[in-house]
């Protein structure tokens, strides 16, 4: 009898309790979580890597999606336009997704970027006229566009060996340059308040795209350069007065 009991008491406990779905308790994103920030020399572990910035080298090596296996060509989104593993979205990226391409199951997919279609909102041409008739300088759109790493079908009025177009604007040419010293640098980005500017981190080091003339205060002691004029600022500030449509490398002392 009291076998029987034990019996029915289990049969009970087993219909009794709630339906638990495994899939609920899985991340669908674990691996996309981009790098661990690493020096030369440094002594790498489990223990060491965790908390630390999204940086290099470890990490972002999963594909959140239906995956092939190794070595063979899927679809999946591509994820901005720098960095290790960029062209095959191993590294969750929110909204600077460029588009989808065949990509080879492996994170080194930079090669495959001949089958990368871009999607129309990332790759956009630049319309001057268009920008003025709308009531907008065209300045203040392309520096947002290239603060934001947009990718213009044309650069505007860059002759220099690069586009032969009717005028040339110098201030157009050396944002292009600013852009491609500064590209290494341009992660873990902030859009600040009231989208003021944007800021991209990198270890150490910062990168600030101011949008308007405003005040930027940083905790700690910090060497800040205007790289666009090319000159240095005050060195040692915790602050200092950023001025509209200029960049500034910032730098822990």
């Amino acid at each position: 009898m009291i076998r029987i009991l034990i019996v029915l008491l289990g049969f009970w406990c087993l219909i009794s309790c709630k339906p638990v779905s495994i899939a609920n308790k899985v991340n669908s994103f674990i691996g996309t979580g981009g790098y661990v920030q690493a020096y030369p020399g440094d002594s790498v572990s489990y223990d060491s890597i965790r908390n630390k910035p999204a940086i290099y080298p470890f990490g972002g090596l999963t594909y959140p999606g239906a995956v092939v296996p190794f070595g063979m060509v899927h679809l999946s989104p591509d994820c901005n336009t720098q960095g290790f593993d960029w062209s095959a979205d191993y590294h969750y990226c929110g909204d600077d997704r460029g588009g989808l391409s065949n990509n080879r199951s492996d994170p080194d997919m930079i090669d495959q970027i001949s089958t990368f279609p871009l999607s129309t909102e990332c790759y956009c041409d630049f319309n001057q006229t268009a920008a003025e008739k709308a009531g907008f300088d065209p300045m203040e759109i392309f520096f947002k566009g290239m603060a934001y790493r947009m990718m213009w079908k044309i650069y505007w009025d860059i002759k220099k060996d690069k586009l032969e177009l009717e005028t040339s604007n110098p201030l157009a040419y050396k944002l292009l340059k600013v852009f491609n010293l500064t590209t290494d640098y341009m992660y873990n980005r902030e859009i600040l308040a009231d989208e003021k500017g944007v800021i991209y981190q990198l270890r150490k080091t910062s990168v600030l795209w101011a949008f308007e003339d405003f005040e930027y205060q940083k905790e700690g002691l910090k060497s800040v350069t205007d790289i666009l004029n090319n000159s240095s600022l005050n060195l040692n500030v915790s602050g200092f007065n950023a001025s509209k449509l200029t960049i500034y490398q910032i730098a822990d002392v």
